[in-house]
């Protein structure tokens, strides 16, 4: 067992060093003993969760120069909280030259992967690979690969999933949203035995939508047992809305419509402002060929929150269902503009807007899309074919080049650019 409180004595104890130090030799930059405000650190020590002492600083090479190209932190403008993070990259550099030393070296790779950038693709799989990453930076960058799946990163994320470290087996999993569930019980089946409950939890809500008649008797009942601990760890937590909606999805991909929907209104009930409830139920009613229910719910989430963009959308699409094309596409519109970051919003609109004949204003909003979101392979793909459709083969051969280099291996992508003249060919 670690001795926490003694952990906490020899930290502070070696603050109270570099106090000591500081007072020794006053001319001292505080960069060299790792600008840590040690005052701070001695001073708001205390009892944390009434377990132990705990001071809960990170002792790092700053990196202002980071913050100037990713927005980061560093500890330099926390002193100087008046100069820039350009004004602190540049003093930096003339003390120490253009060479950054640091161990930090994903945050490149988790900043584009974040901002949807094509490059994200490369660089998260240089970090996974890398033996000096650390454990939490790996199982966060596996999971950041979901948007960017292809052949040669599920077999990287098979590794991920064969890990030592759990949270790198949870990132793992995470890392592969994107495959169909009747490819997902030889990855991740054999998790359902893991040695960790997240992870075990983690596995058996990957696999909820997995078709159980594919399975052999003895892995049917081993799905089933995990599926009874999913349930009731979700029941722990039966008095959140959160809880009960995670519960309300498990079932519904499970095809237990009546289970999913009692959840979904349980959630409802608890709290009425919880608006992903009422959406999720539109959403099983949508499944069950009950739109009008849909239709009922969907208002009343508005009505609470009326700058709810996932409720606009919800609305939209069971309007466009019903043929009711101008209200759906102004609930769409307001849904794409309430929250541009949400890069499928925009796509279903364009798609509607392609649908109703106003192909070039969906082009544009493709266009905007694609730049606020480089790595979204749907909105690639639309604005591929919208281009096609008018002719524009060198747009849609672009797009598809883009596409192409997101999804490597991917042989209907592959196709698709032979069927494309390139530059020079008729």
């Amino acid at each position: 067992m670690v001795d926490y409180v003694l952990v906490a004595k020899l930290a502070l104890s070696e603050a109270k060093a570099l106090r000591a130090r500081e007072a020794v030799l006053p001319d001292l930059h505080p960069i060299v003993i790792g600008a840590v405000d040690v005052d701070e650190l001695l001073d708001h020590g205390g009892i944390v969760m009434q377990v132990h002492v705990r001071h809960d600083h990170s002792f790092r090479v700053p990196r202002p120069d980071r913050s100037v190209t990713l927005g980061t932190p560093n500890a330099c403008n926390d002193c100087h909280k008046d100069k820039s993070p350009q004004w602190a990259a540049a003093a930096v550099e003339r003390w120490y030259g253009s060479t950054r030393e640091g161990f930090q070296a994903f945050g490149e790779a988790l900043h584009s992967a974040r901002q949807e950038l094509p490059e994200a693709r490369d660089l998260l799989a240089r970090v996974v690979t890398a033996p000096e990453t650390p454990g939490i930076a790996r199982a966060t960058a596996y999971a950041e690969m979901a948007p960017y799946l292809a052949p040669d990163l599920v077999a990287e994320l098979r590794r991920g999933l064969a890990d030592s470290d759990p949270l790198i087996r949870l990132g793992a999993l995470r890392g592969l949203e994107g495959v169909s569930p009747n490819r997902r019980w030889p990855l991740a089946g054999p998790l359902l035995s893991d040695p960790v409950r997240a992870v075990r939890i983690e596995a058996t809500s990957f696999l909820a939508a997995t078709p159980t008649d594919r399975l052999s008797l003895e892995d049917r009942q081993h799905f089933e047992r995990a599926t009874q601990e999913y349930i009731q760890v979700q029941r722990f937590n039966a008095d959140r809305p959160e809880s009960r909606v995670t519960l309300g999805a498990f079932f519904a991909q499970r095809g237990e419509t009546a289970e999913a929907e009692a959840e979904y209104q349980a959630a409802i009930k608890l709290e009425p402002r919880f608006i992903r409830a009422y959406v999720d139920v539109a959403d099983l009613y949508r499944a069950l060929g009950r739109d009008r229910e849909g239709e009922t719910v969907l208002p009343q989430a508005l009505a609470i929150a009326p700058d709810n963009a996932a409720a606009h959308h919800a609305l939209g699409l069971v309007l466009a269902r019903e043929h009711r094309m101008p209200e759906a596409l102004a609930m769409l519109a307001k849904a794409a503009a309430l929250d541009p970051q949400q890069s499928r919003y925009a796509y279903v609109y364009a798609i509607a807007l392609n649908a109703t004949g106003e192909r070039d204003k969906a082009l544009r909003v493709l266009e905007d899309n694609h730049l606020r979101h480089q790595a979204d392979r749907e909105t690639l793909m639309a604005l591929v074919s919208l281009n096609r459709e008018a002719g524009d083969n060198v747009a849609a051969r672009r797009y598809a080049e883009m596409l192409a280099r997101l999804a490597r291996g991917n042989p209907a992508i592959a196709r698709l650019l032979t069927e494309l003249p390139a530059p020079g060919q008729k």
